[in-house]
């Protein structure tokens, strides 16, 4: 099952022909001052949608229906309308999620409005609208989700599409008038961790305390020093994350837990066994360049040993059980991997020592390194 996450216009209400003055833009709290232009509209959209013939007549319908259908939307999978915080973004996300359920194209559809999601106060939308939109989409991190900014404010694609990028996920939609589902790929893009643990502590507290004031922001930070501008924004002197610094932020904390020790022993002083063991042993050529990269980690402390062959494996570094690790190394241990290279035929191993203090903390380490270093290979 997919995830279908859409933003939402107006565009159900224009192609019926409703003139939306009356309330456009006006904040969801009035909703109640409207409910009669809200009936009245509810029943017009309904008349106009009810003979539509699809998908002959999809052109007629909105344009987060036609991309949804375009895109081959299964009556079980799951769409989220991403609506903003106006009357008239609420009314055009029901009226798409009614059409979706009665015509039996997606059983499970979702509203979800975003606060401060609005076109009329630009502060607002930077301040609240957009960080509140990031973060509802960062928690479907591990969902098979697709992002598709077709309908609703043009001035949100540029992010969906960096998380897109961030988090590996597709990013689809239709352009204007276009017939064709244009799909962006998953181009890498690298985040500048080093950069963001020189600030790492002062980023954690601003999470925690949401601000901190500007001089605190700037201890230890040079005063022509403008790499971190993009991270923050200033309020009445206290400093704040900005949307692209909320999204960077929720992307480093992916792979630097807080709760996870770190070993900042520089890689090249790290312990490696793999350069005492002589040419072709077990593929050595093969695994060096692996275990150098690996190194990098500050979670791997070291590289313990070589070890059999694992041709059956199906993934490029597993945790070990404790008992496990014995077979390998003649003593029982909680931070123990296997680390395959799954591109061999035979298998080629080796072991890798983690900063884990129990069998727990090996498996999510085992989960980051295998996301970060290797999620190419997939």
């Amino acid at each position: 099952m997919k995830t279908y996450v859409c933003t939402s216009g107006t565009s159900i209400l224009t192609k019926s022909g409703i003139n939306i003055e009356r309330f456009r833009n006006v904040p969801l709290s009035r909703w109640k001052e409207h409910e009669d232009d809200i009936a009245a509209v509810r029943d017009r959209v309904s008349e106009s949608l009810e003979h539509l013939h699809i998908p002959a007549q999809l052109d007629d319908t909105s344009a987060e229906i036609k991309s949804l259908i375009k895109m081959g939307v299964k009556s079980e999978d799951r769409v989220i309308l991403i609506a903003s915080d106006t009357v008239d973004g609420r009314l055009s996300a029901e009226l798409v999620q009614t059409f979706l359920n009665e015509r039996e194209i997606c059983c499970e559809v979702d509203i979800r409005v975003i606060e401060g999601l609005q076109a009329i106060d630009g502060g607002l939308f930077q301040r609240e609208g957009l960080k509140n939109l990031l973060a509802f989409l960062v928690n479907l991190e591990h969902e098979d989700i697709v992002l598709n900014p077709t309908g609703g404010f043009k001035s949100v694609v540029p992010y969906l599409s960096l998380i897109g990028m961030l988090f590996n996920k597709l990013v689809r939609y239709i352009h204007e008038d276009s017939e064709d589902v244009i799909t962006l790929s998953n181009l890498p893009v690298l985040l500048n961790e080093n950069l963001l643990m020189l600030v790492e502590e002062k980023l954690r507290k601003i999470e925690k305390e949401c601000s901190i004031p500007k001089d605190e922001w700037q201890a230890g930070i040079d005063y022509n020093e403008r790499r971190f501008d993009a991270l923050i924004e200033e309020i009445d002197g206290q400093v704040t994350l900005s949307g692209l610094g909320f999204l960077f932020w929720e992307r480093f904390k992916l792979d630097y837990p807080e709760e996870l020790l770190r070993d900042e022993t520089n890689p090249s002083r790290k312990p490696n066994k793999l350069l005492e063991q002589g040419i072709g042993h077990h593929g050595l050529e093969k695994l060096k360049p692996i275990a150098a990269r690996l190194l990098q980690s500050p979670y791997v402390r070291g590289i313990p040993n070589s070890c059999d062959n694992q041709p059956k494996s199906k993934t490029w570094i597993k945790h070990v059980p404790a008992e496990e690790a014995r077979s390998h190394l003649q003593r029982t241990s909680e931070s123990i991997c296997i680390v395959t290279n799954t591109k061999s035929d035979a298998g080629y191993s080796f072991l890798i020592e983690t900063t884990a203090r129990n069998m727990a903390e090996n498996k999510q380490i085992a989960e980051i390194l295998k996301k970060k270093f290797f999620s190419w290979v997939y």
